[in-house]
């Protein structure tokens, strides 16, 4: 265990970057202050994970080492990731699809905090985020704040295959979207043989109710395939009858992350 243990970690702390700072939290913008939140989660967990590997690594060379430790070491040399990693929601809970995603994640996290104030018009990746919704409810503060709207009087419309050229205060651009048992055309969800579609560009703009267009369908967006994570329901686009008909049927829906 101890040889094989050793070379994940070495993997691992390969993978990982080599440091992840903490931003100042005084923002008083809604996203600046989500965007320092999700910092702050990332920073612990990238602490937890670079210090709980220190501790292997010092296992793996005769040191007495904690119950804790012993027990890390034992499912990092099975491939899995150890219980005190899983802070937040994954597809599954194997190194080899976990650490990439975390690192991902991490990455992410830095380019939006060191560019706060472009994060409508440069995008996120939604489902790259520990705590999504908050997100969307950030974006949703940030537009009534700005426009002096109530939140109960904001709903979102949903645009497929566009960009936000110019942050008007009220649109988003989100990336990576995926359509399961559908697919987009022309901006409008589609009936489809294909299992998944990507949408590289989406999005999410957030109107005065009274001025909600009447767009088609409700669709779900999920964290990621297992769907057991619903992150916000939104109105889309479709004229298509077969897909008003037996979209909800097909299990059509959007997922954030696969």
């Amino acid at each position: 265990m101890a040889t094989h243990s050793e070379w994940v970690c070495g993997l691992v702390v390969q993978a990982l970057p080599e440091s992840f700072e903490v931003v100042d939290q005084s923002a008083e913008n809604p996203i600046a202050r989500f965007m320092a939140r999700e910092m702050v989660f990332g920073a612990k967990l990238f602490n937890t994970v670079k210090t709980n590997l220190t501790a292997v690594a010092e296992l793996c060379k005769g040191t007495k080492a904690s119950a804790l430790t012993r027990s890390i070491a034992m499912e990092l040399s099975k491939g899995m990731v150890p219980q005190q990693w899983r802070k937040y929601p994954s597809s599954d809970f194997v190194m080899a699809v976990w650490l990439p995603d975390l690192c991902k994640r991490l990455a992410q996290l830095q380019n939006l905090v060191s560019n706060v104030d472009k994060v409508a018009t440069t995008g996120v990746w939604l489902g790259g985020l520990f705590s999504p919704e908050a997100f969307v409810t950030a974006t949703r503060q940030l537009t009534a704040q700005k426009f002096g709207w109530a939140l109960e009087q904001l709903q979102l419309e949903t645009q497929f295959g566009v960009s936000v050229t110019s942050d008007d205060g009220m649109s988003y651009a989100i990336l990576d979207l995926t359509a399961e048992n559908a697919a987009v055309r022309d901006g409008e969800v589609v009936s489809s043989n294909d299992l998944k579609t990507q949408i590289s560009k989406t999005v999410f703009k957030w109107v005065q109710a009274s001025e909600v267009k009447v767009q088609g369908m409700a669709l779900p967006v999920y964290l990621n395939s297992s769907r057991k994570n619903l992150l916000v329901t939104l109105n889309v686009k479709t004229s298509e009858e077969e897909m008003l008909k037996y979209g909800y049927q097909r299990g059509v829906a959007l997922i954030a992350s696969t």
